[in-house]
């Protein structure tokens, strides 16, 4: 892992490949869960074939992208196709983000066997079954301590809203995650429309990835924000670019709109598009921690979406421009 992740940083910053720093793909729409918050109102239908996620992360590969982040909906209740295209693509660095209620020692022992599978678990901290429903947190925690003990690399994917913030913001989650063996904790704020739960006002955004990063230092943890350390760019197209579980292409997984389709485009194509390459020209932060096009410039990324004529990819219950 540590090999592919220091390649993909060598393309983009030494030889200056224009590249997207990780590919998000949606392994599947199917989720056993439906959490406040989430927007997708797709759950039964799409995910991927092993040889059409192998040929994908091909293509990938061929311009130089050795970073991975497999999502869905659930991605493991499509294991199979997981962990046979992660052992195919050996080469290649793969970080699985679930809810896991699917983790049990067989099933890590087959993550470990693999070599290159970082697991992100979903933690809501004490607001979890709330959130997500009665018992996830403690298959959380539990998924965790699994995976830790199976010597696999874990981390904690934590959104930050109104209603969490008090909670998981705090000396004792944070040491919570490090007792349970967290190395990496996500701290994503949450986007505006998504329903359930309540983002964060513009202030509590820039003060995020400062407090975020203090308190992961105090406990041995590399926390977080996805775009929240100013950089000149948001994720779109520029560090990420994301794949649905239908082919769809788009700049960032939370800009649910796209102008091409895998495969009827090749990823080069798609990443050589004028939207793609829009999306990716860099932008001075509104304030620190705030560059996100959705969350401080809705404006602009709604005038690009009509200037590209980007659609809609699939039923959402996520309203960017209420």
């Amino acid at each position: 892992m540590a090999w592919a992740i220091g390649e993909s940083w060598l393309r983009r910053t030494i030889l200056r490949a224009k590249i997207p720093r990780t590919l998000h793909i949606e392994v599947t729409n199917k989720c056993q869960l439906s959490c406040a918050g989430c927007y997708s109102l797709t759950k039964e239908t799409g995910s991927w074939t092993t040889d059409n996620l192998s040929k994908l992360i091909g293509e990938a590969e061929a311009l130089g992208i050795k970073q991975f982040s497999l999502t869905g909906g659930e991605p493991l209740l499509e294991a199979g196709t997981v962990l046979a295209v992660t052992r195919k693509h050996s080469g290649s660095a793969f970080l699985l983000v679930t809810n896991g209620l699917a983790i049990n020692k067989d099933l890590v022992s087959a993550i470990a066997g693999v070599g290159n599978i970082g697991v992100l678990v979903s933690h809501d901290g004490p607001a979890t079954d709330e959130l997500r429903g009665s018992g996830v947190k403690l298959a959380a925690e539990t998924a965790i301590t699994c995976l830790k003990e199976g010597s696999v690399f874990v981390g904690a994917s934590i959104r930050v809203s109104q209603e969490t913030a008090p909670y998981v913001l705090t000396n004792s989650f944070l040491k919570k995650l490090a007792d349970l063996g967290v190395k990496l904790a996500i701290f994503a704020p949450l986007l505006p429309g998504s329903p359930g739960l309540t983002k964060l006002d513009d202030k509590e955004r820039s003060e995020l990835p400062r407090l975020v990063k203090n308190l992961g230092r105090k406990y041995g943890i590399r926390a977080v924000v996805p775009c929240g350390g100013g950089e000149k760019s948001c994720a779109g197209g520029g560090l990420v670019a994301a794949i649905a579980a239908d082919g769809s292409a788009m700049p960032c997984p939370h800009i649910r709109f796209s102008t091409h389709h895998w495969p009827t485009t090749s990823l080069k194509d798609i990443l050589d598009s004028p939207f793609f390459c829009k999306m990716a020209t860099p932008r001075t932060p509104v304030s620190a921690g705030r560059s996100c096009l959705v969350l401080d410039r809705a404006e602009e990324l709604q005038t690009l979406l009509k200037q590209h004529k980007a659609k809609q990819i699939e039923p959402t219950k996520l309203h960017l421009y209420e």
